[in-house]
């Protein structure tokens, strides 16, 4: 089988299951958040996964249909961001805008406090701004 092209950005359906504790399942679309170059030399990608379900969450990011191709309005659900087999993508659906993945990877970024320096303590930061006030 060949190899799936897969680029930052784009969104395409993901197998999810099986679930383990309160993590999201389901067949659903992601979108790929890993950078090309990892993408072209592994078959781990990085997904954040999408749901219809709109809850106001500071780490969660509004999309717009049709937006990435979706059907409905979602949620990027970024606290559930993780690495998944590429055998489970299928179906690519479109790309998000930039400013939406901006949005997606500044919540990684905060999430995995990547300005953080070895050796130093982390700190707590300001809660980033909910994203379904400015809509």
């Amino acid at each position: 089988m060949a190899k799936i092209q897969l680029s930052r950005g784009s969104v395409w359906f993901c197998d999810l299951n099986p679930r383990q504790g309160k993590a999201i399942d389901k067949v659903r679309p992601v979108v790929i958040v890993s950078a090309d170059d990892f993408n072209d030399a592994t078959d781990y990608p990085w997904v954040v996964p999408v749901t219809s379900t709109l809850r106001s969450d500071p780490m969660h990011v509004f999309l717009k249909a049709p937006e990435g191709g979706l059907r409905n309005d979602g949620m990027a659900l970024v606290e559930q961001f993780r690495s998944v087999d590429v055998q489970r993508l299928h179906d690519g659906l479109g790309h998000i805008r930039p400013n939406t993945l901006y949005a997606i990877l500044e919540r990684i970024r905060i999430a995995m406090d990547f300005s953080l320096k070895i050796g130093e303590p982390t700190q707590r930061r300001q809660p980033i701004a909910d994203p379904c006030e400015s809509q």
